[in-house]
């Protein structure tokens, strides 16, 4: 390779480089305008589950453009998040209406005092490493590599151009439509074979239709603004219900999980309080999971089938 073509690819990267820096500056003035608003309306300045959303986006288009390294550093931190949202729900979400049920009861609201002093320890910890890791370099590393991912996936604008033979070749968004729907097929078919019995489905199970959902819904969220009109809100809207109702259920294992971790010699009791509360809140939301199925089930897919 010559000094002439080696100098033009190191102009291409440096000019990477600014479009990168330039993108991380507008991000993180968005990212102030977005504290600026919380702070105003008094709303958490952190929202792990938003974090968490953004993180998968970005694992999901770092994989199918085959960046193993930005999938494994995006799974670094979606654990981290992961651990400091499910805290957050527990703490704030499952015992506090425990507690209040529980409030005539002098030995076990005793007992649940210490349990949800230990839990909020343990949520003080797992906050203290997610700040930690969006502070460190390797979360700026991260960063530098999602906007590099997502700048060099940019489409360029819509036009026709001749194909072979003077032929004329389809737009960028005609092809566009067609990569959606094969992609939005894809991911459907994923999800129902998944959630085909979730009524007698293990907790694993439904925690494997959960994903499959959550992943449906980013694609379809996505590409829905090629694919304008009534049947693609309503399978958006019944997509999202499916999820949201599968994400109830997979709260209530992971509180019965954070329980049993916080248990210990004399805690047993409030441990078993904690794991028979939400187990009652699961068997209330299962007649709804089942209405919530046969209404995606309903939801016609509103890609063009291939």
């Amino acid at each position: 390779m010559s000094d002439d073509e080696l100098g033009a690819l190191r102009e291409r990267i440096r000019a990477l480089d600014r479009v990168i820096l330039a993108r991380v500056a507008e991000r993180v003035q968005l990212a102030r305008q977005v504290g600026e608003i919380k702070h105003r309306d008094q709303l958490p300045t952190v929202d792990y589950g938003q974090e968490r959303a953004v993180l998968e986006r970005a694992r999901v288009l770092a994989a199918e453009r085959g960046l193993d390294p930005v999938v494994a550093e995006v799974k670094w931190l979606a654990g981290i998040l992961g651990t400091a949202r499910n805290w957050d729900v527990f703490v704030t979400e499952t015992l506090p209406p425990l507690a209040a049920w529980f409030a005539r009861d002098a030995g076990t609201a005793a007992r649940l005092r210490g349990l949800r002093a230990r839990a909020a320890a343990r949520r003080r910890t797992a906050r203290g490493d997610a700040r930690t890791a969006v502070a460190s370099p390797r979360f700026q590393r991260l960063l530098l590599s999602a906007d590099l991912l997502c700048t060099t996936s940019r489409s360029r604008p819509s036009r026709r151009v001749p194909g072979r033979d003077g032929v004329a070749a389809k737009a960028p968004d005609e092809h566009a439509a067609t990569f959606a729907a094969a992609m939005l097929a894809r991911r459907h078919r994923k999800f129902v074979r998944l959630a085909a019995d979730l009524l007698h489905a293990s907790n694993e199970e439904r925690h494997a239709a959960r994903i499959a959902a959550k992943r449906l819904r980013y694609v379809a969220e996505f590409f829905a603004p090629l694919f304008p009109g009534k049947r693609t809100r309503d399978y958006l809207e019944a997509l999202a219900n499916a999820q949201d109702v599968l994400g109830r259920l997979n709260d209530a294992v992971t509180a019965a999980s954070l329980a049993g971790g916080l248990a210990g010699p004399g805690n047993e009791a409030a441990a078993g309080a904690v794991h028979g509360w939400v187990a009652a809140q699961a068997a209330a939301v299962e007649p709804i999971l089942a209405k919530a199925w046969r209404r995606f089930d309903a939801a016609r897919p509103f890609w063009p089938s291939s």
